[in-house]
């Protein structure tokens, strides 16, 4: 669009119809004075003054102030410190033991019990997984007493003799792994003794019948031993015999063990000596006329035979 003239006859703009003026358009009104700015940080020196206020726009530092410190006694907070570690691990193992008290006393049960069996024993028969036995061949006829010292559950009652025969096995009912059974029994003069156990050491004394052990690993021992015959195995464990009678046959056989036999001195015995590695020690004659045999066989083992 072109201009024109007004009526008065002046040019006017096209875009306004207006004269036009040497003034600039105010589209937003007139733009505020913004005050002057501090200096920023980073040019800020002591001594410089904010611009208008007269005051300085960062105080120029203090001196530090001396502190008098006091050495602090190291070992109080490692003192304090282990006092609390020990409490603790006093508590953790106070803890613990009672904990494990209480497993103990329902997992196992350990008793002693002692009784006695009537009849006419001939025989005793006794055979355990894991314990001591001690058999005693002085009591009066027709009773046996039995001590047992077993852990594991409740007890097994006490059996009765059977055709002259009184056997007796692990106390406890269920038997097995975890039942150990300690026995001392004593029964009449002459009853034949027979022992069988895994682990367990084995001790006989007085006048029995004949007498036969078997062990896994545990000592036998023929305390003042007066038997018609003794027949001793063991696999690991030593072997010590002190007879007071002649015996028809005493049969020692160990895998690794010492073995000891005592011998009456006016007693004669066939004897009979083998170890693969070990030292004899013969205390007594061999006379190979007598009907008493007296065998000693050890893989690894000393022998010693005394008269």
């Amino acid at each position: 669009m072109e201009g024109g003239r007004d009526q008065s006859g002046g040019e006017t703009r096209p875009d306004t119809g207006r004269p036009p003026t040497d003034e600039q358009p105010q589209f937003f009104g007139r733009h505020p004075t913004l005050p002057p700015r501090p200096p920023v940080p980073d040019d800020k020196v002591h001594g410089d003054e904010v611009p208008g206020t007269g005051r300085p726009a960062m105080p120029p530092p203090h001196a530090p102030t001396p502190v008098e410190l006091q050495d602090p006694d190291p070992d109080y907070p490692v003192r304090r410190r282990r006092r609390g570690v020990a409490w603790l691990a006093i508590a953790a193992l106070g803890a613990g033991g009672i904990a494990t008290a209480a497993n103990a006393g329902s997992m196992f049960r350990s008793e002693s019990v002692r009784g006695s069996v009537t009849g006419d024993v001939r025989a005793l028969i006794v055979t355990t997984t894991s314990g001591d036995v001690d058999v005693r061949a002085d009591g009066e006829a027709g009773v046996v007493q039995v001590e047992r010292r077993f852990s594991g559950g409740p007890a097994e009652r006490l059996p009765a003799v059977d055709a002259g025969s009184l056997e007796l096995g692990n106390a406890c009912r269920q038997g097995g792994a975890g039942c150990d059974t300690d026995y001392t029994v004593t029964v009449p003069i002459g009853t034949a003794v027979t022992v069988r156990t895994a682990a367990g050491d084995v001790e006989v004394r007085g006048q029995t019948g004949a007498v036969s052990v078997k062990t896994t690993s545990g000592d036998v021992t023929g305390n003042s031993l007066s038997a018609a015959s003794a027949d001793i195995t063991t696999t690991s464990g030593e072997v010590e015999l002190d007879t007071r009678s002649a015996s028809s046959q005493l049969k020692v056989d160990t895998t690794s063990g010492d073995v000891d036999v005592t011998v009456p001195q006016d007693v004669p015995y066939r004897v009979r000596l083998e170890s693969t590695s070990g030292d004899y020690d013969q205390g007594i004659l061999d006379v190979p006329s007598s009907p008493r045999l007296l065998s000693v066989t050890t893989t690894s083992g000393d022998i010693t035979l005394e008269q």
